[in-house]
């Protein structure tokens, strides 16, 4: 998850805090809760790296990671003002 400001900067030293999904029968809803309050700190290129711990899947299932905050102590996050709040790959 990349964290960038207003103006498209990268935020450095964000902590971003946000769950797990899974839609695993492609009806792109995400029912299945993998883990919730995940948290990662972005690095120098603005990017947290996030683990979502282990958890059953197949090749072709949808995993989305939800924020639920960011929280730097020069900024505030303000949700509604996102381009993006998920992140989706496929397995």
């Amino acid at each position: 998850m990349k964290i960038l400001d207003e103006n498209n900067n990268v935020v450095k030293e964000a902590t971003v805090t946000g769950d797990f999904y899974l839609d695993n029968d492609g009806d792109g809803k995400f029912e299945t809760t993998i883990s919730e309050n995940v948290s990662g700190t972005a690095n120098g290129q603005g990017e947290a790296k996030l683990d979502s711990g282990k958890f059953d899947a197949s090749t072709g299932d949808d995993v989305k990671f939800k924020v639920t905050d960011v929280d730097h102590p020069d900024f505030t996050y303000e949700p509604d003002n996102n381009n993006e709040t998920s992140e989706t790959t496929t397995i």
